[in-house]
Formats: structure tokens, C-alpha cells, sequence
């Protein structure tokens, strides 16, 4: 039986909560939908842009031209992409260096910092951009990102 006490898995519903907890702080004035995120998300901005190679050269890095805005992050046009999305999946494996991440980097940045397939709104990938989206709302939050999360499950729940 379920009660107040209970805890269960959200699973992918935790994104639906993440994005309504982003729209907030959008709401807030905290952070607009399309100012770069770097302001809040400093980690995104040294991700290079991988291609597949040609020839000898396996795989070619070249800056970002584009910011990411949140409104990528929410719409999975951001260039980010899953570790199965090939090339990201080819560079995972490869003996090509990582990128380099400090030892005391929130985990979320430490597992998910990988080079962008594409340009900021220049395509789509359904990636793991809600777990960026995590950091700006821990961050920015008024209160701790636990106290807007339960406030917005309260809501939602009502």
C-alpha cells in the first residue's frame, strides 16, 4: 500500500519533472529559454563537436559555434548525444583521449561530458540533456532543488 512514506521509481517520468522544474525557474526570471546556458552550465562549454574521420583520421574535433540554450536542453536539439549514438559510441571505445574532467566535478557532468554530434539547433537527438537540465535547477533554485522538485510533485499530485 502506498502512503505519504513511500518511495517508488520514476524512471523516465523524473524528465517530465526535471523540464517543469526548468519552465519554473524560467517563469522565475532566474534563466530565460534562450541565453546561452554557459552562464549556468560552465561545464558545456568546452564540449568540441566530433565527426567521424576520414581516412587514417578516425574522428575530427572542431569548436561549438553555436551557445546551448535551454531551450536545447529541453528539446533534444542541443547536440548532445547518448553513449549508443554513434559517433559518440565509436569515441567511447577508442583509444582517442577523453575529454579531461576534474576529480571534483558533480557526477552529472563527470558522466555525461562527451563531445556534441551536431550544432546547438541543428538537428535532434533524444539524448541525456534532462540530466544537464538537473544542474541549472539545482543550481538556480530559490530553495534546494529538492524543495522545488517536492513542491512540484505536490502540485502535480494535488
Amino acid at each position: 500500500m502506498l502512503d505519504s512514506e513511500s518511495t517508488s521509481i520514476l524512471g523516465s517520468a523524473g524528465k517530465f519533472i526535471t523540464h517543469i522544474a526548468a519552465l519554473k525557474l524560467v517563469e522565475q526570471g532566474a534563466i530565460t529559454l534562450d541565453e546561452p546556458i554557459f552562464r549556468h552550465l560552465l561545464e558545456l562549454e568546452s564540449l568540441p563537436l566530433i565527426t567521424l574521420g576520414s581516412g587514417n583520421e578516425q574522428f575530427s574535433f572542431s569548436p561549438v559555434t553555436k551557445k546551448i540554450t535551454l531551450r536545447h536542453l529541453l528539446s533534444h536539439t542541443s547536440g548532445l548525444a547518448s553513449d549508443r549514438n554513434p559517433p559518440i559510441s565509436e569515441y567511447l571505445s577508442s583509444d582517442v583521449s577523453k575529454i579531461r574532467i576534474e576529480p571534483d566535478t558533480p557526477p552529472i557532468v563527470k558522466r555525461f561530458s562527451m563531445p556534441l554530434i551536431f550544432e546547438p539547433g541543428e538537428g535532434i537527438a533524444y539524448d541525456h540533456s534532462t540530466y544537464w537540465t538537473q544542474l541549472p535547477v539545482y543550481r538556480l533554485g530559490e530553495n534546494s532543488s529538492t524543495d522545488i522538485f517536492r513542491s512540484i510533485l505536490l502540485t502535480v499530485s494535488a
